[in-house]
């Protein structure tokens, strides 16, 4: 099913609007929540892979780099160099920009 011609700037407006309104309800409480076992291993990972460079796959135990990789930037963005200096906001903001992607798309 196809929108009219002079439907789709709406449309584009509204899923616009959708994707800044979950960006905004999510950020604010993304401190809220306490960190689940799996965020935690994930955490653990990416302090490894932030304070010496290493990352090993194991196949039967965690997922890919993905996420590990993803959230790097983030963290040299924020300058920081340690584990400990981060906060779960750091660690939460990369899965939080790919919900609203998901959104978008």
């Amino acid at each position: 099913m196809s929108l009219p011609e002079s439907q789709k700037p709406i449309a584009f407006i509204l899923i616009i609007l959708l994707s800044i309104g979950a960006f905004i309800f999510r950020y604010q409480s993304i401190e809220s929540m306490p960190v689940h076992h799996d965020e935690a291993n994930q955490i653990i990972k990416t302090g490894k892979l932030l304070e010496k460079g290493l990352y090993h796959y194991d196949p039967h135990e965690h997922h890919g780099p993905s996420l590990y990789y993803g959230t790097l930037p983030f963290l040299w963005a924020s300058a920081k160099t340690k584990l400990a200096e981060c906060d779960i906001q750091h660690f939460r903001i990369l899965p939080l920009l790919c919900g609203v992607i998901l959104i978008l798309l």
